[in-house]
């Protein structure tokens, strides 16, 4: 049990020396030692103990809360990476126009590769895919030219659109999907698009934090108030995996429509829905945990080994065989 996921209103959290003890209504419910536990996820009106923060926060237990119906995440985060000489070169760093910009090309490109060798899947299905991919390798190819940070956003924001019209024809039109929404989300697919991200950007951050990094300070996302921008780094190059595998419990039906009801605050996963697909994120979250973590690292090696000289032609290297994504070679866009 890696993860804990507490989302009932009645319950009252308590711990007794490396136990956790969940009560519902004065009744106790469950216990589960906290060696077992890696994080801790809790939404809704939920009673604890002080000590049992204490106690999270010296085991390194990340604590997130989830806030009203928008799932905003509040965390409770472990003591900070003693070595503070990586987030005074990160900062310094963050000001380095060129490490900035040949860092974030490295973000987009990886994340243009992996939007295509999901939408190759459907190709055989789905014929018209096969464009929708063409129009993401012209982009691939600016990226590398791209000389500042806001004319690479302005490549990322077109992937977006047009990566996200292809999701859009890949799912069953019963799921009223017609484009990324969000704030509020319209439509079940959204939702849980937006749940996930919201879930993900909470272990980007803890990941971020555990190997001595400041998750507000980008490089491809810059300063925002309020936004832990390497957090954001991180998530770009995973969120097609993401996005596949929501598609699959959908078109698996783990997750129907009929988990979901409309509300003024847009489309919302009811509580039967929510056990359901906790349970499927769980299965798969180890495995961009780790992801998050090796990114965290090596983020840390390169800032703390860095050299002044990046030189644009390292990128020369970087070309799109669009024939191996698709999985054919003799495929010819």
């Amino acid at each position: 049990m890696p993860t804990l996921y507490i989302d009932r209103r009645t319950t009252e959290l308590k711990v007794n020396g490396d136990v956790l003890i969940c009560y519902e209504k004065g009744e106790r419910i469950a216990t589960i030692p906290l060696a077992s536990v890696d994080r801790l996820y809790m939404k809704g009106d939920i009673n604890l103990q002080i000590s049992l923060l204490s106690k999270l926060g010296e085991k390194g237990i990340g604590v997130v809360f989830l806030q009203g119906r928008k799932n905003k995440p509040m965390q409770f985060l472990p003591q900070p990476h003693n070595d503070a000489y990586r987030r005074v070169t990160q900062t310094y760093l963050a000001d380095n126009k060129l490490f900035c910009l040949t860092l974030a090309k490295n973000i987009v490109l990886n994340k243009c590769i992996k939007q295509c060798q999901f939408l190759a899947k459907f190709i055989e299905h789905n014929p018209k895919i096969i464009t929708f991919i063409a129009e993401l390798q012209k982009l691939f190819n600016l990226i590398v030219k791209q000389e500042n940070i806001d004319s690479l956003r302005g490549i990322e924001g077109r992937m977006g659109a047009i990566y996200f019209a292809a999701f859009a024809d890949i799912l069953p039109r019963s799921l009223g999907f017609n484009g990324r929404n969000r704030r509020p989300p319209k439509d079940p697919v959204n939702a849980v698009l937006s749940l996930t991200y919201t879930l993900l950007y909470s272990e980007a951050t803890l990941a971020v934090y555990g190997a001595g990094l400041d998750p507000y300070i980008g490089f491809f996302h810059t300063l925002h108030f309020g936004r832990k921008s390497l957090s954001c780094d991180l998530m770009e190059p995973i969120r097609p995996s993401v996005d596949e595998w929501i598609a699959e419990c959908f078109t698996a039906e783990v997750l129907k429509i009929d988990q979901f009801s409309q509300t003024n605050e847009g489309c919302i996963l009811g509580k039967e829905g929510r056990v359901i697909f906790y349970t499927a994120f769980e299965k798969v979250v180890s495995e961009w945990r780790k992801i998050f973590e090796k990114q965290a690292y090596e983020l840390v090696h390169l800032i703390c080994g860095y050299q002044t000289e990046y030189h644009q032609d390292q990128f020369d290297d970087y070309t799109i065989n669009m024939a191996h994504i698709l999985g054919n070679e003799k495929c010819d866009i």
